[in-house]
C-alpha cells in the first residue's frame, strides 16, 4: 500500500510518465550496454591497469617494443638470407 502511495505522488501528469519512460529507456540501454562481452572486459583492464599515468605509458611502451621486434624479425637482412643475424663485413 506504500508502494502505491509514492507512486500515485510521484507521478501525477503525462509529463511525468513521459519522464519516466524516458527513465525507464535509459536503463534498459545501460543493461544491454553491460550485457556486451567487450565492454565488460574494457572496464576491467581500464581499472586494473589503467590506475595511473605511469602503468599507462608502460603497456604503450612495451606494445611499442612488442611490434618493433616483430617487425625486426620479420624483415629478411641485407645479404638477402633469412638469418636475422648480420654477417660482419672484411
Amino acid at each position: 500500500m506504500v508502494f502505491v502511495y509514492f507512486i500515485d505522488n510521484l507521478i501525477d501528469t503525462a509529463k511525468d510518465v513521459a519522464l519516466l519512460n524516458s527513465i525507464i529507456d535509459v536503463l534498459r540501454e545501460v543493461k544491454a550496454h553491460r550485457k556486451k562481452l567487450w565492454n565488460t572486459w574494457r572496464a576491467s583492464f581500464i581499472h586494473t591497469y589503467c590506475s595511473s599515468p605511469w602503468v599507462l605509458i608502460s603497456i604503450v611502451t612495451a606494445f611499442i617494443i612488442l611490434v618493433a621486434t616483430i617487425m625486426v624479425e620479420g624483415y629478411p637482412s641485407p645479404d638477402g638470407s633469412s638469418n636475422p643475424v648480420r654477417t660482419p663485413i672484411g
